[in-house]
């Protein structure tokens, strides 16, 4: 016995094929202990359907909780493998090249027939202990049928968007339309599930009647379509007026909030309406037309001794007393208690105790001229 025959039988046997052997992929890894389903093996791909010549990228998957390590051998009735990651190509089969630690992903890729019709593929895949020997080895086998089409569609990920158009890529050369992706708004089937835009997140739409570009709130809709006469804003205070809009110019004391900041009557910002503000053009005069807030003398005015009802001497602020102020022992008979009106011009400034721009004498002149008239008639 020559020294290469005893090397040859003390070698262990589960070493022999550590990097492949062919001619398993039907009958089982019978090398390495018996067929068990503990060892669960499979193939993968991202599609079980292609067309004549197209290529495919395929897994053959090896899992064994109680083992360490992996192989297989593939064959496919027709076609061309290629070898990838974990895996060679020997005599048209696919084998590992080493050992591979569990769970195991071997990978290949397959060339699709020219004719029409459905291939299979069969793999034997073993899990290993490395113990030295093929004592508590396992394999398992299985079988993978894809089908050639006539008219199939490609596999090809041409927009590496991750999906061809065997995957439902729609369309294959625009990476934003695609299955799984949000509809949008654009008339274009976005999601490849068959319908224009019936997942999109709608754009709320308002009416604006009077086509200031600036929406009735209380007029949403829901919907891809842009309406005529709508728009996405709802800020608009009275959709009727179209010089009444958010930011639109304010005209002072009219009864209507162009800008729609709800403020009409405070044009100093006061919080102080220009009824009871005396000056509305200056935040600093807010408390009426008198020095104490009353505006229409029923109470103490600048200068009085006293409430009115028991002036002793010339009432020096009048405001709108329409009798003589002297010697009053009740309010002024011609006071009408009510109070000014806004003044005509918008100004935001009225007059008064306060803020009056006219001389409190003024009141007081009619008087002194009738009595000096009545003197020269007794004097001739």
């Amino acid at each position: 016995m020559t020294l290469l025959t005893l090397l040859a039988l003390t070698v262990p046997s589960s070493f022999a094929y550590s990097s492949g052997k062919t001619g398993s992929s039907t009958t089982g890894c019978t090398c390495h202990g018996a067929a068990a389903p503990d060892t669960s093996v499979s193939f993968s791909a991202s599609t079980t359907t292609v067309a004549p010549g197209d290529t495919l990228a395929v897994q053959f998957l090896v899992d064994n909780a109680s083992q360490t390590s992996a192989g297989l051998n593939v064959t496919v009735s027709d076609g061309a493998l290629a070898a990838g990651a974990n895996t060679q190509l020997s005599s048209s089969e696919i084998t590992h090249n080493s050992p591979q630690t569990l769970p195991a992903a071997f990978e290949m890729t397959w060339t699709a027939p020219s004719t029409p019709g459905i291939y299979t593929f069969y793999g034997s895949g073993n899990a290993v202990n490395l113990s030295g020997s093929t004592a508590g080895d396992q394999w398992n086998q299985t079988t993978w049928d894809v089908t050639v089409a006539e008219s199939s569609c490609s596999t090809a990920d041409d927009d590496t968007d991750g999906y061809s158009e065997c995957d439902g890529d729609c369309v294959d050369t625009n990476a934003g339309i695609r299955p799984g992706v949000a509809d949008n708004c654009d008339g274009v089937d976005t999601d490849c599930d068959g319908a224009v835009d019936d997942d999109a997140v709608y754009e709320e739409r308002y009416t604006d009647a009077d086509g200031d570009s600036y929406g009735d709130p209380a007029t949403g809709v829901n919907t891809c379509e842009q309406p005529t006469g709508t728009t996405t804003d709802s800020t608009d205070c009275d959709d009727n007026n179209v010089a009444v809009f958010p930011g639109a110019p304010e005209i002072w004391y009219d009864g209507t909030d162009q800008n729609c900041d709800g403020n009409d009557d405070d044009q100093d910002g006061d919080g102080v309406a220009y009824g009871e503000d005396c000056d509305d053009l200056d935040a600093t005069i807010n408390t009426g037309c008198d020095s104490d807030s009353v505006t229409d003398d029923t109470g103490p005015v600048t200068d009085d001794t006293g409430p009115v009802t028991d002036d002793t001497g010339p009432d020096t602020q009048p405001e709108d007393d329409t009798g003589p102020p002297s010697d009053d022992t009740s309010p002024p008979a011609g006071d009408t208690g009510a109070k000014e009106s806004p003044p005509p011009d918008g100004t935001g400034v009225k007059g008064g105790c306060g803020c009056s721009t006219t001389s409190p004498m003024s009141a007081l002149l009619p008087l002194l001229l009738a009595v000096v008239a009545g003197r020269r008639r007794r004097s001739i």
